[in-house]
C-alpha cells in the first residue's frame, strides 16, 4: 500500500476547495495533472484550467517545483495548495 497524504486543494477560479489523499511519491507535475482531472470531473469539465496546471503553496504563494515529489517538498497532512 502506498503512503498517502491528505491535502486541501483550493481552486480560486471555481471558488471551491477539495480534500484529497495523494501518494507521497508522485511528482508535483503528475499530481497537478491528476488533481486537475479530478476537479474537472467534479465540475462537469466547465472550468477553464490550464493545460499545464500549476500547484502553488497557499502559505507563501510560491510555485511548486514540478520535478520534485510530494514527499520532497515536505507535504504534511492538512497542507493547502492552490491549483491555477
Amino acid at each position: 500500500m502506498k503512503e498517502k497524504v491528505l491535502i486541501r486543494i483550493s481552486v480560486p477560479i471555481a471558488n471551491r476547495s477539495y480534500d484529497m489523499k495523494i501518494p507521497y511519491d508522485l511528482t508535483v507535475g503528475t499530481a497537478s495533472q491528476v488533481i486537475t482531472k479530478l476537479v474537472k470531473s467534479q465540475s462537469e469539465d466547465m472550468l477553464p484550467l490550464s493545460k499545464t496546471p500549476v500547484l502553488w503553496t497557499s502559505d507563501n504563494g510560491s510555485e511548486l517545483d514540478r520535478s520534485k515529489t510530494i514527499r520532497e517538498i515536505g507535504t504534511k497532512d492538512g497542507d493547502m495548495f492552490l491549483l491555477l
